[in-house]
């Protein structure tokens, strides 16, 4: 929290002398302190959403939006989603939402512990393959499962570990889907389109 405190004064003063505040706190600051996530004003124009900064709040919205007009799946779907521990508490309540305004879906959300870097780790663009299949090699998945594309390499689609999403599936017996951080990209996966 104190980190907070001190980026946010010193991006205080610099909206006021600038016009911008130029300096964000990161997302992970927010969840590990338990302070909620501020609000999209906070972010301007989200100056650096690729690094992760604002990319809850954002998120957050977008998911608001699409739960408002999700439809449940035409047949009953099972499917499970793979998340860090900074971002389980967020999709885990989302997903329940979803479950109830969808008769047809039911939702398996599984929290991943980074062993690979260490538990320390909680976003989920660090996530590995190795970890994941260790960790769901004996749950049920359902008919597909959803994991977040930042933890594939963009340039090859490669697991930081070195797996391939294909060995993955295999390895696991299971559709997946690499899902980026767009809320209604995400509950367009969760019903199957």
């Amino acid at each position: 929290g104190e980190i907070i405190d001190a980026i946010d004064s010193v991006a205080n003063e610099c909206a006021e002398k600038l016009g911008s505040r130029l300096f964000f706190a990161a997302d992970e600051l927010y969840l590990k302190s338990e302070r909620p996530i501020p609000p999209a004003e906070y972010y301007e124009e989200y100056p650096q959403i690729e690094n992760g900064v604002g990319m809850l709040r954002s998120f957050l919205d977008e998911l608001k939006l699409a739960g408002e007009d999700i439809k449940s799946p035409n047949a009953p779907r099972t499917v499970s989603v793979v998340t860090g521990a900074a971002a389980y508490p967020i999709i885990s309540s989302f997903s329940k939402d979803m479950e109830q305004k969808c008769n047809n879906l039911k939702i398996n959300v599984y929290k991943i512990k980074n062993n690979f870097y260490g538990e320390s780790i909680t976003v989920s663009g660090l996530l590995t393959g190795a970890d994941i299949y260790e960790q769901l090699r004996d749950k049920e998945l359902g008919d597909e499962l959803i994991i977040p594309a930042n933890s594939l390499r963009c340039d090859d689609g490669i697991f930081l570990c070195g797996m391939t999403l294909e060995e993955l599936e295999g390895l696991l017996r299971v559709k997946i889907r690499a899902v980026d951080a767009i809320g209604f990209d995400f509950a367009d996966a969760l019903i199957g389109e």
